[in-house]
């Protein structure tokens, strides 16, 4: 038996889930997909050996709710340089 249900394995939800379950809370989490993370997905693509983002991939700035998540648990978190590309109505762009 869990004293929270969570609706969602998000980050929002990932990390109300840990805060809950540090104070001493019984948490269960109810995800519709067949994987966590919410909009976060990134895909490994051998041909270009290089990693291709389906979701939310950046971080603007540095709010600490979100770095204090990523710090303790030692989550790495990288600074990264290129082009952004994007198929929008079927183009690449």
């Amino acid at each position: 038996m869990s004293d929270v249900l969570i609706i969602g394995s998000g980050f929002a939800g990932m990390t109300a889930a840990l805060q809950l379950a540090q104070h001493g809370m019984k948490v269960a989490i109810l995800e519709a997909k067949d994987r966590p993370g919410g909009r976060v997905l990134t895909l490994h693509d051998p041909v270009c050996n290089a990693p291709i983002e389906l979701g939310a991939e950046f971080i603007h700035g540095f709010p600490a709710p979100i770095w204090d998540v990523l710090r303790k648990p030692r989550i790495p978190a990288h600074e990264v340089a290129g082009d952004t590309w994007c198929l929008r109505h079927g183009k690449l762009t």
